[in-house]
């Protein structure tokens, strides 16, 4: 009902979306990430089951390009991020494509989508129609604008036809999205946003969500685990050179096999788990690249990638 042929085979439904949730519960900075115990056993029989056939991995990529409003600036890179994303998760990932559903503007056949109402409908039928069991993994990737409104102090998604002035009829409230995933099943369950665009709203007393009420979010988000592209008071900056968001280069980048080192995590890595890359491996992969790419860019500045528990998000989990 909700999906399209595409002559790729593809399911694609609309998007600019990256979240990939990892959380564990509280917030962590570079170089003081807090390490859940985990041995070689402990990570073989994660192995194993990462590998098993049993294993089923869906993703949801939602982001926007062209925003209507005057308020509201564009996001140039997230379509090429979207795909980018993609490629990479059923290139290097396992993902088989699907089970991988897309939500972007680029399509206007798909525009029925692109309103806050339709799209919370969507995702949640696609939830409940998922088979998945203790051992499956959802994840949800958003590229776009969050927006923090100054009256109620509610986070929102925005979406194409975004408007500062009337929030609750056209965003996504993100508090939304916790209750949704708090009703999926599913054993890991990945958030990964690339919010807070340098530019992003123009002219309005608020704008851009605060990092710490984000934050608030996806901890009420039961098991999840949450990569964020920024910290306080901080801009997630493009990459033009590349024609991608820095933060997504670089997601894509570590998932390609960048983030799988030894000692990543302080650790010395045995042959069972090199080959897998953790939420804590690609968290300090993205800690680094993220951080020092953004600094150096003409018109960068300081952007450090966080990582967010939610609340009952434990261990060590394998994302690639």
């Amino acid at each position: 009902m909700f999906e399209r042929a595409r002559s790729n085979s593809r399911v694609v439904l609309l998007g600019h979306l990256f979240w990939s949730v990892v959380v564990v519960g509280l917030t962590v900075g570079p170089g003081l990430a807090e390490r859940p115990e985990r041995s070689v056993v402990a990570k073989r029989s994660v192995q194993h089951k990462l590998r098993s056939p049993a294993v089923e991995k869906h993703a949801f990529l939602v982001g926007f390009k062209t925003y209507e409003g005057a308020s509201v600036s564009n996001v140039p890179y997230s379509h090429n991020d979207i795909r980018l994303v993609r490629d990479t998760l059923e290139t290097f990932c396992g993902y088989k494509s699907e089970n991988i559903v897309e939500l972007t503007d680029d399509d206007p056949d798909d525009r029925r989508f692109l309103n806050p109402v339709a799209f919370r409908d969507l995702l949640q039928h696609r939830l409940s129609q998922l088979r998945v069991g203790y051992s499956d993994s959802v994840l949800f990737y958003y590229t776009g604008h969050g927006y923090l409104d100054p009256l109620t102090k509610q986070g929102y998604f925005t979406f194409p036809q975004f408007d500062v002035d009337n929030p609750a009829a056209t965003g996504l409230l993100m508090s939304e999205l916790s209750s949704l995933l708090n009703g999926c099943p599913a054993q890991t369950k990945l958030v990964v946003l690339d919010m807070c665009h340098a530019g992003a709203f123009k002219h309005v007393q608020a704008g851009n969500i605060e990092y710490d009420k984000l934050k608030s979010y996806m901890r009420d988000a039961r098991g999840t685990f949450t990569l964020a592209s920024c910290g306080r008071r901080q801009l997630s900056y493009p990459w033009p050179e590349k024609r991608q968001s820095v933060f997504s280069a670089f997601l894509a980048r570590g998932l390609q096999g960048a983030a799988d080192k030894p000692g990543m995590n302080g650790e010395q890595e045995s042959h069972a788990t090199l080959g897998i890359i953790d939420h804590l491996e690609l968290y300090r992969y993205l800690a680094e690249h993220v951080s020092e790419t953004a600094r150096n860019l003409p018109d960068g500045g300081q952007q450090e990638p966080q990582l967010i528990l939610g609340d009952g998000a434990v261990g060590v989990v394998p994302i690639a």
